[in-house]
């Protein structure tokens, strides 16, 4: 069996419930969807996808990385940053706290013996049965 790298991890979930939050915080401080839709490079029907819950709502993102998004929202409506390097720095938090780990064992069998992320093997073994008893 092929197994999907944890990159791949952050581009098909992990990215998208990203932006999904950043475009809910958005519209949370005020813009509309289209000043949303412009600020963050993303098409209105993404945005509306995303405030409706249609698009990337199988992730949920952990309340450290959503408190980190609306810091981020903060800083790029204050243009003290921008979209891309806030985005960044949200997708790296994500790997540091082993938010792609818990993702990549909810969608993907993780290979015997992977290590990439964890420093510990029962970080591993405790989220491979908290996915057995959600099944």
């Amino acid at each position: 069996m092929i197994h999907k790298l944890p990159q791949e991890i952050s581009t098909w979930y992990i990215i998208p419930a990203i932006r999904r939050e950043f475009v809910k915080e958005m519209i949370n401080q005020g813009l509309s969807q289209k000043k949303a839709a412009d600020r963050l490079g993303l098409t209105e029907a993404a945005v509306s996808n995303y405030m409706k819950d249609k698009r990337a709502s199988q992730v949920k993102l952990n309340d450290h990385i959503k408190e980190m998004i609306k810091g981020s929202v903060v800083n790029i409506l204050s243009k003290q940053s921008d979209v891309f390097t806030e985005v960044y720095n949200v997708v790296k938090e994500c790997e540091k706290d082993f938010t792609v780990c818990q993702i990549h064992a909810a969608y993907d069998e993780i290979p015997e013996g992977c290590k990439i992320c964890f420093s510990e093997k029962e970080e591993l073994i405790k989220i491979k049965e908290e996915k057995k008893e959600e099944a």
